[in-house]
């Protein structure tokens, strides 16, 4: 992708979508058409996406200082979480995104005189825009800011103080988890840098902290009240169901919570990683680190082959789905997909139940 800092905007809308078209279909071809690795597909599809979320950040901040002139000492930042936070970006994921910015006290615009909290808005208006506006050629991505702190109430920018201050005083159990897969992807660097140091912090705390557990569970409940409950066959959700990717996640961040304040190898944003990593400590059997993993993979390749066969952001498997899936993937890969579910929903049940008591 051609870099696009002072871009107009029909030239940045163009050439994001036509990138993103072509990431997707090599994807789409490496993954079903020659049976390749999915991790190497995932962290391809997240990297493109850092390029992506890059260039139409730059982009958009061109486009507002064309009209509102230079914010003399303002910085932007955008920080993925999630699956692109956590490299494991699939085809139909949506960015995840928070979006923090700095400036001097009193700073404003040299055209019109525009102030830093309104300025950064703005930014981030433009930049949702050039990614997730629907055209004659589709979309790039789409764009969700919901995990920002304070949620949909908060202004889509937030001040990097204002975010530190919300994770002291403000910030909800399950937040903890969400911001363990956090990572600086575009825009001013060290802006990113002092997040992520702030993020450390809030994220792992020193003591053993088993009352995340509680919080987690909570969140599964809820999940299970949307998604439903039903195993592996038609209806079953590949992402949110019982025996699930989210299951997987849930035990390696449950985890992660549990001792990465104590151990800093466990604080990695991958879920493949923290498996491994979890079961070098001794917190995770080997054998059970090593099934796990093998089922997040072939989750994911289903998850795959599920958003790929008609371009829907889709995580249910179709009224057809033993008959689809075993000409996109194997029947052999299939069988085993069945059985893995049902060993991560044991294991997970297994984890939350021993916590507990």
């Amino acid at each position: 992708m051609a870099p696009l800092a002072g871009a107009d905007k029909p030239a940045a809308l163009r050439a994001l979508r036509q990138a993103a078209a072509r990431a997707r279909a090599h994807a789409i071809w490496w993954e079903l058409g020659l049976g390749g690795d999915i991790v190497a597909s995932y962290e391809a599809l997240s990297a493109f996406a850092d390029r992506l979320v890059a260039e139409a950040l730059a982009a958009a901040e061109g486009i507002v200082s064309a009209r509102f002139g230079e914010l003399p000492g303002f910085a932007i930042a955008a920080l993925a979480l999630g699956k692109h936070g956590g490299e494991e970006l699939n085809l139909g994921s949506d960015l995840d995104l928070v979006f923090v910015w700095d400036a001097p006290e009193g700073a404003s615009s040299t055209r019109r005189g525009l102030g830093a909290s309104e300025y950064a808005e703005r930014v981030v208006r433009a930049f949702v825009e050039l990614c997730a506006l629907r055209t004659a050629e589709g979309l790039a991505w789409e764009v969700d800011l919901r995990l920002r702190p304070g949620g949909q109430a908060a202004p889509v920018a937030l001040r990097l103080a204002a975010v530190e201050s919300y994770f002291e005083d403000y910030a909800q159990a399950w937040e903890r988890a969400a911001w363990i897969k956090a990572r600086a992807v575009a825009g001013d660097a060290g802006l990113g840098k002092r997040l992520m140091q702030i993020r450390e912090a809030f994220v792992f705390r020193p003591r053993l902290d088993w009352a995340m557990l509680d919080a987690l569970a909570e969140m599964k409940r809820r999940i299970d009240a949307e998604a439903g409950t039903k195993g592996f066959g038609p209806g079953w959700d590949v992402k949110r169901g019982r025996g699930g990717i989210r299951e997987v996640e849930f035990i390696a961040q449950a985890l992660q919570l549990a001792y990465g304040g104590r151990y800093s190898r466990l604080r990695t944003r991958k879920t493949l990683k923290a498996l491994a990593r979890l079961s070098e400590h001794g917190f995770l059997p080997e054998e059970d680190a090593a099934q796990l993993q093998a089922a997040y993979c072939d989750l994911r390749r289903v998850e795959h082959a599920l958003q790929a066969r008609r371009g829907e952001h889709t995580h249910r498997l179709p009224d057809d789905a033993e008959v689809y899936l075993s000409a996109a993937l194997g029947e052999e890969r299939v069988r085993r997909v069945q059985k893995e579910s049902a060993f991560v929903a044991e294991r997970f049940a297994a984890l939350f139940r021993r916590e507990a008591e």
